[in-house]
């Protein structure tokens, strides 16, 4: 499908949302919701171990070769270390269980999961910049909670570093299945996603074009984990986070996700991704998600290691498209929300991939004005500070709408 650009409109409200199907960004469907799960999808004969720490590597790849596998990537942040294994078509789960008994060497294995970007333009003609007023924004540009000084690591498609709201605030960033930069959107099923979430987050605001971006004076960081594909997988995740974390990043977006029972916020399904996670949020950073775009309920429990956002519309109310569930910690605009493209024209669409960097968007105003909070007190502060929409409940909007000037204030 094609989508429509706006033209004729100045200050346009930022905010696409989009989730996804098993590992990539994903635009809501207008359609009925399916009533089952969609399959799990994985890459044919690859598994994903996590090695013990302190492991030998020479004994960890003879443990490999023991189940007929062949490590083809080593992945480390310098704590710990993964492998990225292929295996003989169809041993997949013969070598998985043999390797998942191996604790002295390996403290988890699992698939290596694919998704798959999905997407649907909504009508350009509906302009409104809701999502910021949800949150509060002005109030908190009021104390210059900016983003300045912030790094917002952004992983998705790349990120157009020309695009008129982000010019001079990309870094060159990287594209981790080629090593290339990540400042070049290739997009993704024909839309260039990374480009659009990041407008969302950190748009140049009061430069009379385009849309406002809450964290408008944050440095953008790309890590390209698609390559111009429709999909990637939790092995690119993993090794994307790893690169943020060597770059100092304290804030990730992944506007990526699988369809439920197997998002990321299930550990047991992605047991090694997961324990990145852990890593990342015990290094001092945050990694918000979005929760996906089937409209199913999400069993998996919340935990900080894992910033899941649901989608809501102008009303407040649950978007229709949007996950919910037990892992949710917050939810944003992500129904007829407005940014700017790869060209720099306004651009409308739906999903919970842009009501993930609005949220992210307001820890990063937070640690702008107060630089030396933890992460555990930045999302103690929004959780405090969120507005319960109408018909609250947590099962669909976490702790509520992020409020951000009274979490920059501390209220």
């Amino acid at each position: 499908m094609r989508l429509q650009k706006q033209s004729g409109f100045r200050q346009l409200a930022m905010g696409l949302s989009v989730l996804i199907a098993s590992v990539a960004p994903a635009f809501a469907q207008s359609q009925a919701h399916p009533a089952v799960a969609k399959p799990m999808d994985v890459v044919p004969n690859q598994i994903l171990i996590m090695a013990h720490k302190g492991a030998d590597k020479d004994e960890c790849n003879d443990a490999v070769h023991q189940v007929n596998g062949t490590i083809v990537k080593t992945m480390t942040n310098g704590r710990i270390t993964a492998y990225l294994v292929e295996v003989p078509e169809g041993k997949q789960k013969e070598a998985m269980t043999k390797l998942g008994k191996d604790k002295a060497h390996f403290d988890a294995v699992q698939l290596n999961h694919r998704v798959y970007a999905n997407f649907n333009a909504n009508d350009p003609l509906f302009p409104q910049q809701y999502g910021i007023g949800q949150m509060n924004v002005p109030a908190a540009w009021n104390f210059k909670a900016d983003g300045k000084g912030v790094t917002i690591g952004v992983i998705d498609t790349g990120v157009n570093g020309a695009q008129t709201d982000l010019a001079g605030r990309v870094d060159h960033g990287i594209n981790i299945i080629t090593d290339g930069p990540g400042d070049v959107d290739l997009g993704s099923n024909g839309f260039f996603h990374g480009t659009f979430v990041s407008t969302v987050a950190a748009a140049s605001t009061n430069n009379f074009s385009l849309g406002a971006g809450p964290a408008y004076r944050s440095l953008i960081i790309p890590v390209d984990a698609f390559n111009g594909q429709s999909s990637t997988s939790d092995a690119n995740i993993l090794n994307s986070i790893f690169y943020l974390e060597s770059r100092g990043c304290r804030l990730i977006n992944l506007s990526v996700n699988a369809n439920v029972p197997f998002t990321f916020a299930n550990q047991a399904v992605h047991p090694v991704l997961f324990q990145s996670f852990i890593d990342f949020y015990n290094g001092g950073g945050l990694l918000f998600n979005s929760a996906g775009n089937d409209g199913q309920f999400d069993n998996s429990p919340r935990t900080p290691y894992l910033i899941v956002i649901s989608a809501c519309n102008a009303n407040q109310g649950l978007a229709n498209f949007s996950t919910r569930g037990k892992p949710l910690w917050f939810t944003a605009a992500g129904k007829n929300v407005v940014s700017s493209d790869v060209n720099s024209q306004p651009l409308t669409a739906d999903g919970t991939s842009f009501s993930c960097p609005y949220s992210c968007s307001v820890a990063a105003q937070i640690w702008s004005r107060n630089p030396f909070l933890t992460n555990a007190q930045v999302l103690t502060r929004m959780a405090n500070t969120a507005t319960q929409p109408p018909n609250y409940t947590s099962n669909k909007f976490g702790f509520g709408i992020p409020n951000a000037g009274a979490a920059v204030a501390g209220n």
